[in-house]
């Protein structure tokens, strides 16, 4: 009996397609295992994502919304990715395995869903080829990600394989898979409440969906049978609808009206990408070599920072605009030749996987072009990912093209074997640690972050409040990991905590039932950085831990006193033409500035702002100090976000 279960169960897994999906998760599920071994404490972002995770489980604390966006301080207006449903798949598995391994699990399981989806959707609507063929696709993006991002539990990088799928789901529902749009709408919801950068794409997408479905059911709706159909289809899209966006909907009125504030902070007058931009951005990604590296995610789009003119400051780090309108037309040439030779031959399916992918490239072009810098008038690749399943999906209608141009009977063992082995090759080179050369760093300064937060949380173990606590985050520097760390650490041991009003970033992370009203028993004060060194007697200090060793703090405290002197002695002043540029208003700080370093020389130095006009050489200095400043930066580098003190004040 198990033998003859065995047998049937192996001639299932043989089929080629069936094969390819479970090839193409299998570096999902090793990037999985290894951060199940490595159970690191989350920390920042992914911290945030666990504490509004277990909120799930909360009647006070229940999720209406998603995470706090950076998009607060570039719209003026403060807001939240438009919905929780990324909390609410998380919550089950944080709840049972721990924030850590709970998150890489879920991650895991939305991102090997939705590969295994695109596969089957591909399957019923293209058959086995094209279900091959979006296997190819998704282990060349599963390659192209690396191993370490499989299952990290940041928002836009959650989104490709969705987004991808969405995709999908939107050519099944156009090839008449009428039943796909319900989850279409799932997928998409999911989408742009996660992350409201996929707002225009999600809307166009659905959109053109919606239209296709009604015109076609339109067009059927005498038939009996297909008139029940129609309405189960249409009944159950209401449905997820409705369910899906309840929660928006109830904080939208009842709350502080999330989505209204977006809406307000989206048509007003702000920056954005700009049509030309675009053009060059979206053909980095899609229509011009190298095409897709396995560092494609910051080599296509590297971060481009723009002066106070919105000019890029290194223009020349991406395409030209000749050569990407020049490459964008090729690429649109192709496509617009598979859609009319689909029509020639009556081929429905090539028609609309073509068409589709013309229309999405154009809806890249007008999402990239609304695109806001980032508050530091950044642009950056994770800004933009949705490109990258836009133009794998371009991709996959090419490979369909070819697929449709051959005599595929005559050659279908060879296509298989071919793209099995492609589905191979991508998935064995995805499966070794790799880590992209954006997060490289952040992954060094993890090192030092992470056994320094295991010590504070040690040593915080023995603090056991009676009752609701501050976490006071007034001080908080920009993308400090500690401080959700050390909230979720007091949410797993059953301490509630609360934030202040006037932090409205973090409260509109935590929720607004998070916001201090008066009872609590204690304030908890994080210091992080060069302030966690200062000794502190106004608070019992409960917790500390420093990369430095006693030796290089005591030379910092040295390094600082003698250039604080330097300061006092006018040794140290503004170069010429610095100087010029602040006077004429086109520098980021004032001589009001400076000068306040000659009344609180030790303040400027201590406090980073001498330091960081070291680092942008605005400093006329002599040989003596400029060494002396070279140390100092060394030492104040290798305690930025990662040296921390924390204090206990009883109420």
């Amino acid at each position: 009996m198990l033998g003859a279960q065995l047998q049937r169960l192996w001639s299932w897994i043989k089929h080629p397609e069936v094969l390819v999906a479970i090839i193409a998760v299998v570096p999902i599920v090793c990037a999985l295992i290894r951060a199940i071994h490595a159970n690191v404490l989350p920390m920042g972002d992914f911290a945030n994502l666990e504490i509004r995770s277990r909120d799930v489980f909360s009647l006070h604390h229940f999720p209406l919304l998603g995470t706090s966006s950076s998009a607060s301080q570039v719209l003026g207006v403060g807001v939240n990715h438009p919905g929780p449903m990324l909390f609410y798949i998380c919550a089950p598995f944080v709840t049972l395995f721990g924030g850590a391994v709970g998150l890489a699990t879920a991650v895991a399981l939305i991102n090997s869903s939705c590969v295994v989806g695109s596969i089957y959707v591909a399957y019923r609507v293209f058959g086995r080829f094209g279900a091959l063929s979006a296997a190819v696709i998704a282990s060349i993006i599963t390659w192209a990600l690396g191993s370490d991002l499989l299952v990290a539990a940041w928002n836009p990088y959650i989104l490709l394989f969705p987004c991808l799928l969405m995709i999908f789901l939107t050519a099944g529902v156009a090839s008449g898979h009428g039943m796909m749009l319900p989850w279409l709408l799932l997928v998409g919801t999911f989408c742009i409440q996660t992350h409201i950068g996929y707002v225009y794409i999600v809307i166009g997408l659905c959109a053109f969906a919606v239209v296709v479905a009604g015109i076609k059911d339109f067009k059927q709706r005498s038939s009996t049978l297909m008139a029940k159909r129609i309405r189960h289809k249409w009944l159950l899209a209401v449905i997820v609808m409705l369910l899906g966006w309840l929660p928006p909907i109830w904080e939208q009125i009842f709350v502080d009206g999330n989505i209204g504030n977006l809406m307000q902070g989206l048509s007003g007058d702000v920056h954005r990408i700009g049509i030309g931009l675009a053009v060059r951005l979206v053909a980095a990604v899609i229509a011009l070599p190298p095409f897709w590296n396995r560092s494609s995610l910051s080599d296509s789009i590297p971060p481009l920072l723009f002066d106070n003119r919105w000019k890029i400051v290194d223009d020349d780090v991406i395409p030209g605009l000749r050569s990407s309108v020049f490459g964008l037309a090729i690429l649109l040439s192709v496509l617009i030749f598979l859609v009319i030779r689909g029509r020639l031959k009556e081929d429905r399916q090539l028609v609309v996987v073509s068409g589709l992918s013309v229309f999405s490239i154009f809806l890249a072009l007008f999402a990239t072009s609304n695109s806001l810098p980032n508050f530091f008038n950044v642009v950056a690749s994770y800004n933009l990912l949705w490109l990258w399943p836009i133009g794998a999906f371009t991709g996959y209608t090419l490979l369909i093209g070819f697929v449709r141009s051959i005599p595929v009977e005559r050659h279908s063992r060879t296509l298989s074997i071919c793209f099995v082995s492609i589905t191979v090759l991508f998935s064995a080179l995805t499966i070794p640690t790799h880590r992209d050369k954006v997060h490289t760093g952040n992954a060094e300064t993890f090192k030092v972050q992470a056994p320094l937060l295991t010590q504070v949380l040690r040593e915080l173990d023995s603090f056991s409040p009676l009752g609701t606590v501050v976490v006071d985050t007034s001080n908080e520097p920009f993308n400090c990991p500690y401080y959700s760390a050390i909230m979720a650490y007091l949410q797993r041991r059953g301490i509630d905590f609360n934030v202040p009003n006037t932090k409205a970033g973090t409260l509109a992370q935590m929720g607004p039932a998070r916001a201090v009203i008066g009872d609590e028993v204690a304030t908890i004060r994080v210091y992080v950085g060069r302030s966690a060194i200062k000794r502190r007697d106004d608070a019992a200090t409960i917790a500390f831990a420093s990369p430095l060793t006693p030796v290089e703090e005591t030379e910092l405290h040295k390094l600082e006193s003698v250039l604080a002197k330097s300061v006092r002695n006018n040794q140290i002043y503004l170069i010429d033409d610095v100087r010029q540029l602040v006077n004429d208003g086109k520098s980021s700080f004032s001589l009001t500035d400076f000068a306040d370093a000659l009344l609180y020389p030790m303040r400027f130095i201590r406090d980073g702002f001498g330091i960081k006009l070291f680092q942008l050489n605005f400093l006329m200095l002599n040989d003596q100090d400029h060494e002396l400043f070279r140390q100092l930066n060394a030492l104040h580098s290798k305690i930025m976000n990662t040296a921390v003190t924390v204090q206990i004040e009883l109420h």
